[in-house]
């Protein structure tokens, strides 16, 4: 089978592809010109230089898909922390995925497409999501929840209408090794390992393993027959857990954070951190809609995932611990 995957050298992308190509499959990876983390791609992957929202780049990518009647995985998003919807958060999720859904129902093409569950409608604490087939993003708050929500409108409006054939997955929190990139929770856990964490914050989410996410990817888009969505939550883990976690697996060397503060005090911090960040030229840790994320329901149900994809997350201490050995062995402390 071939498959072409957009945001290639991503995050996500870099995982799925190790698990295609050691399962012996032909993968194409779409990699903005310049990426330097297209270097990390493993062997015997095609690289095709372009961007989502480059036209001329778009039926490039999809005249070579159509091709080999390749399967696309649109990996490729931005990931924002942000309260309001910003423009290039909206290009890239939104105008990109429309382009994706065109080029697709254009050549024919099967559509493996990864959303997230900051698309869902949150329900209130106690009850569990599942998945769903409408989306609005006017039912969630958050300004990549809102785009992520129309992208998948997007890919619905397809599948009903045009007749795109198409799944989607619904991953939670995406944490472990490889972020070379960074985003908040690498950023969080630099901060931690170098004894610059001043205080966490009570709460939690749901997370999972960015290998566990990969490999139930991988398994959808080697099961044509597979449709409709696919809830890939992990597990619930509090910010003191996490915290413990990598006091557990640092060593003593490590200074541990014990001051946890309350919501509505980190809320007042915002402006504090915000500048902070923005003078050192860093990942945000603290913003106003990562803390409302971490004091919401986030319970997800993975049975549909479990049962048809063989999902299994592993648990997230072992997570922290593979991530405290690689952010080491990387040089990110």
């Amino acid at each position: 089978m071939a498959f072409f995957i957009t945001g290639g050298a991503g995050y996500l992308g870099q995982h799925i592809i190790q698990n295609l190509r050691g399962m012996g499959q032909q993968v194409t990876a779409l990699v903005l010109p310049g990426d330097q983390a297209a270097e990390h791609l493993p062997e015997g992957v095609q690289i095709l230089s372009g961007d989502l929202l480059n036209q001329a780049d778009v039926e490039h990518f999809f005249m070579e898909a159509a091709k080999q009647q390749a399967t696309i995985i649109h990996c490729a998003a931005m990931i924002s922390i942000a309260w309001k919807v910003e423009e290039k958060v909206h290009r890239i999720n939104v105008e990109g995925t429309r382009n994706v859904v065109e080029g697709c129902s254009k050549h024919h093409l099967r559509l493996i497409h990864v959303a997230s569950v900051h698309a869902i409608p949150e329900k209130p604490k106690g009850q569990v999501m599942e998945e769903i087939s409408a989306f609005d993003p006017r039912l969630v708050v958050g300004g990549y929840a809102k785009t992520k929500a129309e992208a998948a409108a997007l890919v619905v409006d397809a599948v009903f209408n045009r007749g795109l054939d198409a799944a989607m997955v619904f991953p939670s929190g995406i944490f472990g090794p490889g972020a070379f990139a960074g985003n908040s929770l690498t950023q969080m856990m630099r901060e931690y390992l170098r004894g610059k964490l001043p205080a966490g914050m009570q709460g939690g989410y749901n997370f999972v393993d960015v290998r566990d996410c990969a490999q139930a990817i991988s398994s959808l888009a080697m099961r044509p027959d597979k449709k409709g969505g696919y809830l890939l939550g992990g597990h619930y883990f509090t910010i003191r857990q996490f915290f413990d976690a990598i006091a557990r697996h640092a060593g003593a060397g490590v200074k541990p954070v014990r001051l946890m503060v309350p919501s509505w005090l980190a809320y007042l911090s915002v402006p504090f951190f915000t500048l902070r960040y923005k003078l050192k030229g860093e990942t945000p840790v603290y913003t106003r809609y990562a803390i409302y994320t971490l004091t919401r329901n986030a319970e997800f149900s993975n049975e549909k995932a479990r049962k048809e994809l063989g999902f299994s997350p592993r648990p997230m201490d072992d997570t922290v611990r593979d991530m405290v050995i690689w952010m080491r062995e990387a040089n990110m402390v």
